[in-house]
């Protein structure tokens, strides 16, 4: 059974506008929103420092931010996509967006997140799932170490969903915040920075990875679009 210290609280979030307005007041009105915004590169220093990611992308959300890694993964055209059966919206439309096709995975009813050997499983029978994309849902924390173990013999790298995330305990992933979790294993993870998430930025999201190749891509992408 889940127990409640497992779920991460939702939480009324109070934002401070007087100081969105003090930050905003330093950059140009053209330059809001922008790749080329001064207060960016700082940003993502810091985000991947909290979570000890060596590479941070800001982005204009979540789906974006999916949306990049995917393509920077540089996988076949067509090829499937394993996610969760219980999911947003959204994360299909992402993949079907990019000429991809969603395989549904079974969730575990206790915590409708995808479990190893239900990717095995999926893995096995399909060989074209070319890359695998799991969930911490509603904050529980998938076994990430285990699904990366499970997608080693094929050679699929695995995508984490950490929309519902963004604290390094729920995400697995060791920080100045919480030495004790391990380093994320899976070849990227995106976050949400929309107004009911953790982090409340008004909007946008983050792509991660420690991957110096696969941030170097994203980031090659970004300047083509």
């Amino acid at each position: 059974m889940i127990h409640p210290r497992d779920i991460l609280p939702r939480q009324q979030v109070l934002f401070p506008f007087a100081k969105l307005r003090r930050a905003l007041g330093r950059v140009p009105p053209s330059q809001w929103g922008t790749p080329g915004h001064p207060a960016l590169p700082s940003f993502e220093r810091a985000f991947a420092s909290a979570l000890s990611l060596g590479h941070a992308i800001a982005l204009g959300g979540g789906r974006q931010a999916l949306g990049l890694i995917l393509e920077a993964l540089q996988l076949p055209a067509g090829a499937d996509i394993a996610m969760p059966a219980f999911t947003f919206h959204a994360l299909p439309g992402v993949v079907l967006g990019l000429g991809f096709t969603p395989h549904f995975v079974d969730v575990c009813p206790e915590t409708f997140n995808v479990q190893p050997e239900a990717l095995r499983a999926a893995l096995q029978k399909n060989p074209r799932i070319k890359a695998a994309l799991v969930t911490h849902t509603f904050g529980v924390r998938a076994p990430i170490a285990d699904l990366v173990e499970a997608c080693r013999p094929f050679a699929v790298p695995l995508i984490e969903d950490c929309a519902h995330a963004l604290d390094p305990t729920a995400a697995a992933t060791k920080s100045a915040l919480n030495q004790d979790a391990p380093p994320s294993q899976s070849a990227a993870s995106f976050f949400s920075l929309e107004t009911s998430k953790q982090l409340n930025a008004m909007g946008g999201g983050v792509a991660g990875t420690n991957d110096d190749a696969l941030a170097a891509r994203m980031r090659s992408l970004m300047t083509m679009a």
